[in-house]
């Protein structure tokens, strides 16, 4: 047991916790002292958070030995929704390749295909791909045409990210798409650019399609900044284990390149941040300790999140938390004064985010 494992073994809620994010981040969990009923309590709100499927192929060995703490009709249904989703989403990037335009899948798609032993657990969510710009009119065109059209997303500043544009969805809004000209909003593009995710690209297969998906250490980078977008909130569960199977996928990973990634894009206290979050919850990435180090108050922060993942009850917060998150754990200060004012300005003149050539959805 680690040392955190030890803090989080102090009453029944807590023992659960700890045996199932050892479970969840690879290890193997101890169950002396723990109530099934809390194990199972703790195994649905995780699958809140996760998706059912994909709680229920990462808890597999401590359901070996405690029995099914998914309801079994539950995973089922889940996994027959991840394998449809999976196979519409492979539909939608051979469109994208036959196309002839050139890009890069990102995230849990690539994920899903490249660290996950069955790829349709992790299949949630949007396909997110990163174009050449001058791609960008092919891929869109070739969408159009099957019938995809522009999600609009209601927000009291407009859409501000100035790397991608609003999710694109199936006529049947089955499958959404979202089309990246940078690999994410400023400021991470100060450190990473398009041409370095190209430049490093790495290949894998997905039901036939030759594919390829950021270098592991910008992906890692990627982890970062987008955990640090959602300030820590309920999407971070899932990157807190993309993050550990990703770095164990990768034993060799260069966190000279990540720090460096992090430094110049403003994002070292949320790699700090990200990766004491990791600690926290009992799991290993091979990163130096002193990446992991921030200031007492960000710790006091990070300390909070960990508890409230660990319990796998993690609330939406409010616009006073949201700040607080980002300003102790996002990118440099005068980034985050940055990013603000640019929402003021989205409250007067709110920006669309339509990709030329989308139809907006009615």
């Amino acid at each position: 047991m680690t040392g955190a494992e030890a803090v989080l073994a102090t009453n029944a809620e807590g023992r659960a916790g700890a045996a199932g994010w050892t479970a969840l981040l690879g290890g193997s969990p101890d169950l002396a002292g723990s109530d099934r009923a809390d194990l199972a309590a703790w195994a649905g709100r995780i699958a809140d958070l996760l998706s059912p499927a994909l709680a229920d192929h990462l808890l597999a060995s401590l359901q070996q030995e405690a029995g099914p703490l998914i309801a079994p009709e539950r995973a089922a249904k889940a996994w027959l929704y991840s394998r449809f989703l999976r196979q519409r989403q492979i539909e939608a990037v051979r469109l994208v390749q036959r196309s002839g335009a050139r890009f890069i899948c990102m995230k849990g798609f690539a994920f899903a295909h490249m660290i996950y032993g069955r790829p349709e657990a992790r299949i949630i969510g949007d396909v997110d791909l990163l174009l050449d710009p001058e791609d960008l009119g092919k891929a869109a065109a070739a969408l159009a045409r099957s019938g995809y059209s522009a999600l609009p997303i209601p927000s009291r500043f407009g859409f501000i990210s100035d790397s991608s544009f609003l999710p694109i969805v199936s006529a049947d809004g089955q499958v959404a798409i979202d089309l990246h000209v940078a690999p994410d909003a400023w400021p991470a593009s100060r450190s990473l650019s398009t041409a370095a995710v190209f430049g490093r690209a790495t290949g894998f297969a997905a039901d036939g399609l030759e594919l390829r998906a950021p270098a592991p250490e910008h992906a890692f980078f990627l982890l970062v900044t987008n955990m640090a977008k959602d300030r820590f909130g309920p999407e971070g569960v899932r990157k807190v284990v993309d993050a550990t199977r990703l770095a164990a996928a990768h034993p060799g990973l260069d966190w000279d390149a990540v720090a460096a990634l992090a430094r110049c894009g403003g994002y070292e206290r949320a790699l700090a941040a990200f990766l004491r979050l990791i600690e926290l919850l009992g799991g290993k990435t091979g990163a130096p300790t002193r990446l992991s180090r921030g200031r007492s108050w960000a710790e006091r922060e990070i300390g909070r999140v960990a508890a409230s993942y660990r319990r796998a009850e993690v609330p939406r917060l409010a616009i006073c938390g949201k700040w607080r998150r980002e300003f102790l754990l996002g990118p440099d200060p005068l980034s985050v004064l940055r990013i603000n004012l640019k929402r003021l300005r989205g409250l007067v003149r709110p920006g669309k985010g339509l990709a030329p050539g989308i139809p907006e959805r009615r």
